[in-house]
């Protein structure tokens, strides 16, 4: 998975608004998972983007489809329909860190 712009500055943005700086946080890709690592708890954040395309229902036409999937350290992985609801996630696993 090829990790877009827009998602890295969301993501930084989402530390700098924690007033955290870069510098503590890593990023990795594993297997088509992106991991984005804190260096100091060494605790993680994980998350894999699917991109599909698939025929609507509706009108019959070609859509594309875009899930998701995150992890945290030691959690579960989690099904997400957005990005939106990833940045959820990971903010509210960057106040668990704090």
């Amino acid at each position: 998975m090829k990790l877009p712009k827009s998602y890295y500055d969301d993501i930084n943005t989402a530390i700098s608004v924690r007033q955290m700086p870069s510098t503590s946080f890593s990023f990795t890709k594993k297997k088509g998972w992106i991991y984005i690592n804190h260096l100091a708890s060494g605790h993680y954040f994980s998350f894999f983007r699917k991109k599909s395309v698939e025929i609507s229902t509706l009108n019959h036409q070609w859509e594309d489809k875009e899930t998701f999937r995150t992890k945290l350290h030691g959690g579960a992985v989690e099904e997400k329909s957005n990005w939106r609801d990833v940045m959820d996630s990971f903010r509210e696993w960057l106040e668990g860190i704090q």
